[in-house]
């Protein structure tokens, strides 16, 4: 059975947390807040912020993975595209993984 971007994602952060890096799961989106009979959206996070961010330790080089499946590796938004592409101008560590490996050529 295939895994799931979920697991791919934690198998992900593991393997580079125990391997010289410090990243995280960053969240973005909307949450809901309700006020009586009123219902509102608050926005959180960067639209398009990668699945995975942070820093490799040994040169402070910051990490931007966007995690997919095999078969989903193409289906990356506009805004997930456009993070990446800044992260990578500004000097940093990007791209789109599907597995560990892939993870780990990239930080490397």
């Amino acid at each position: 059975m295939p895994l799931r971007e979920k697991q791919i994602q934690n198998q992900i952060i593991e393997y580079l947390n125990l391997r010289g890096c410090y990243v995280w799961t960053q969240n973005a989106g909307q949450i809901p807040i309700q006020s009586g009979d009123k219902r509102r959206f608050i926005n959180v996070g960067k639209k398009g912020i990668s699945d995975i961010v942070g820093i490799r330790r040994r040169d402070g080089r910051f990490i931007a993975l966007e995690v997919k499946t095999p078969k989903r590796r193409k289906r990356v938004t506009f805004h997930q595209r456009e993070f990446l592409d800044h992260i990578l101008e500004c000097g940093g560590i990007a791209g789109v993984v599907t597995s560990i490996e892939e993870a780990e050529e990239l930080v490397k």
